[in-house]
């Protein structure tokens, strides 16, 4: 019944909280990354009120039990290193977690899981690209953990097709890497 979901969706939520950041989150810079002014209070320490909408909740979950699903199939198929390794860097200061690195070949190889619909997920694979907020959290994952080669695996969250786009670390690449990190330290 209608009561029934909007009990639900009533625990699908996040509670305002006070907080101070000591870092930039790779993940975070597509989304209120590029507001120098949210980097000002996240820095300086305030009450953060999240109106997210409860589907836009679960979207999120889903997208993280995609995560682990899918790293438990690298590590099924002899490739998984490390699951939700550890990323940081000092000056700018950032932290965050790469999703998976694989053994690809004798090299280890970063991999940045993503799931979307089928009319996004087709655009991506029929162009060969993701969006410049994704690829820019995979390539400072790459920069700071000194590593040239890898991925995107995405799924399609109708189908669970997957779109494996491969990235290479290039001069150009890694100058726009160092004009966000510029970006970064005049920000903090």
């Amino acid at each position: 019944t209608k009561e029934f979901g909007q009990l639900l969706e009533s625990v699908m939520k996040r509670e305002p909280k006070g907080t101070q950041k000591k870092s930039f989150a790779p993940s975070g810079l597509g989304y209120s990354g590029s507001c120098p002014r949210y980097w000002y209070y996240a820095f300086n320490g305030a009450d953060f009120a999240y109106d997210t909408e409860p589907t836009a909740i679960a979207n999120m979950d889903a997208g993280s039990d995609a995560g682990r699903r899918l790293a438990n199939l690298l590590d099924k198929a002899g490739i998984l290193v490390e699951d939700e390794k550890p990323a940081s860097h000092n000056d700018p200061p950032i932290f965050g977690y790469i999703d998976a690195v694989v053994n690809w070949k004798g090299e280890e190889v970063l991999v940045e899981v993503k799931t979307t619909r089928s009319g996004v997920w087709e655009h991506r694979a029929l162009n060969n690209e993701v969006p410049a907020y994704q690829l820019i959290q995979l390539l400072i994952y790459m920069y700071v953990t000194n590593h040239d080669k890898g991925f995107f695996l995405t799924e399609n969250k109708d189908s669970h097709e997957l779109f494996i786009l491969p990235v290479k670390m290039t001069d150009e690449y890694r100058a726009l890497v160092e004009r966000v990190f510029d970006w970064m330290r005049q920000v903090k």
